[in-house]
């Protein structure tokens, strides 16, 4: 009987010590270090678990590691070069996106802020290298925009409001 309960308190402190044990496992998809004038920062790219953290200065999603889409939707193929000079950036976003032009700032630039029913929910002329796009009085969801010269679509970006 006493080796049965001795039995017993060990296989239950071995089931005790197995599910104490077990922790979160991942097998990222990328990664890497990231270096600028700002700071610096560790990152990896895939993972769907994470929290955000906002200041006047900037937004710091942390997380075991981060998803990160970039899908452009279409391209142009009058204006590969411009079309490949474009990036929206972060995606997903919670509260904007900016629209990165290259060294080919056009004073015919335009965006267009599309929902999934096609319906226009914003457009302005692009003035700089850099334009902020807010997004943070739209419900979460995917939404598309679409970067314009004149009257030729240059790139659509498929962009997922968290």
């Amino acid at each position: 009987m006493k080796q049965i309960k001795h039995l017993l308190f060990f296989i239950l402190l071995y089931l005790a010590v197995q599910s104490r044990l077990q922790a979160q496992e991942t097998i990222p998809a990328s990664g890497g270090n990231a270096t600028g004038n700002s700071g610096s920062i560790s990152y990896t790219v895939g993972q769907v678990f994470s929290s955000s953290v906002s200041s006047t200065t900037g937004q710091v999603t942390e997380g075991v590691q981060q998803p990160y889409e970039i899908t452009r939707v279409t391209s142009a193929q009058k204006n590969l070069e411009l079309s490949d000079a474009v990036s929206v950036y972060p995606n997903p976003t919670t509260e904007h996106v900016l629209i990165e032009i290259g060294n080919q700032v056009d004073e015919h630039l335009r965006y267009q802020l599309f929902n999934t029913h096609g319906q226009l929910l914003s457009g302005k002329k692009i003035v700089g290298s850099q334009t902020i796009i807010p997004l943070g009085n739209y419900m979460a969801g995917v939404y598309f925009l679409t970067i314009i010269q004149k009257q030729d679509e240059i790139t659509t970006f498929k962009i997922i409001k968290n």
